[in-house]
């Protein structure tokens, strides 16, 4: 790292996620070089100018910006759209080493419709990427030794990264989450539909008890000459309490334990579940271990 040039430090930093300890304001560094830094520190906007300068300079130039792996990968990063002419003029005559660094710092670049030229490196990315060939892994020594430069390291770590991916232990994990999230939605089907059954049933007794109030409070309201004051008194505010108590104890948790219809959908989901041979406990015990 410490061999490697300045400006393929910072490319290294911006494609790998990590941190310099430099900053733009340093007399040395170049255009290039100052809007990589400040890419890093997530501060594009103090240097819109900058980039506006070095994207209006003359690209017929023999050591323009376009022309340079790294260069134009750090202006891609500060503006995608702008830079796609230049990437596929860049990438005519390149293989896919270039096309892998600039397909990270945009999606458009397309891998498949890269030329392989005969390095070792473009070989390895080659049967990594595009053959997708997990069997493919001596070559990874021929590719390291042929390396002499930092971005050629970075292409050969992600390629190892994608060989990683071939791997059953990762699909197993990603099937695995698979699973857990179709079971989740399943259960979550399961208890909408409890709560709808439930809340059906509560309005039809909320409405006949509605029905039967509406009846005896006109009948009965003059033969017992029931003041306003009185009413509220002794019947409302009772009545009011009784549903208030009543809701807090079906719906909310109490010195966290599950509120009565909490616990009966969980109990009923459980149930649902064990006749179908899943066990919700373990797939809890599973979803602790991610």
């Amino acid at each position: 790292m410490e061999k490697s040039s300045m400006l393929e430090q910072i490319l290294y930093a911006l494609l790998g996620g990590h941190q310099l300890n430099l900053t733009s304001s340093n007399p040395n560094l170049n255009n290039i070089e100052k809007i990589g830094l400040v890419l890093l520190n997530n501060t594009r906007n103090t240097i819109e100018s900058l980039i506006q300068k070095e994207q209006n300079s003359d690209n017929s130039f023999q050591f323009h910006y376009s022309k340079n792996l790294l260069e134009l990968t750090i202006m891609t990063l500060a503006d995608e759209e702008f830079e796609q002419s230049n990437i596929s003029s860049f990438l005519e005559t390149r293989g896919l080493k270039e096309a892998l660094v600039l397909s990270i710092a945009t999606p458009k670049v397309d891998l498949s419709k890269q030329t392989a030229t005969e390095s070792k490196i473009d070989n390895l990315i080659n049967h990594i990427y595009i053959k997708n060939d997990r069997s493919f892994t001596k070559q990874f020594i021929e590719a390291i030794q042929e390396a002499d430069e930092i971005i050629e390291i970075f292409v050969i770590e992600k390629c190892y990264e994608k060989l990683i991916d071939f791997h059953p232990v990762p699909n197993t994990k990603m099937n695995m989450q698979l699973l857990t999230s179709t079971i989740k939605k399943y259960n979550y089907r399961i208890e909408l539909k409890i709560k709808r059954q439930f809340f059906i049933w509560a309005f039809l007794i909320l409405f006949i008890l509605g029905g039967v109030i509406t009846y005896l409070i006109p009948t009965y309201w003059s033969q017992y000459d029931f003041g306003i004051l009185t009413t509220i008194t002794n019947y409302l505010f009772p009545i009011l309490t009784f549903l208030l108590v009543l809701y807090f104890f079906l719906f909310h948790k109490i010195e966290d334990k599950f509120s009565i219809i909490t616990n009966y959908i969980e109990k009923r989901k459980r149930k649902i579940n064990k006749k179908y041979g899943i066990d919700l406990e373990q797939i809890e015990e599973i979803e602790k271990l991610k």
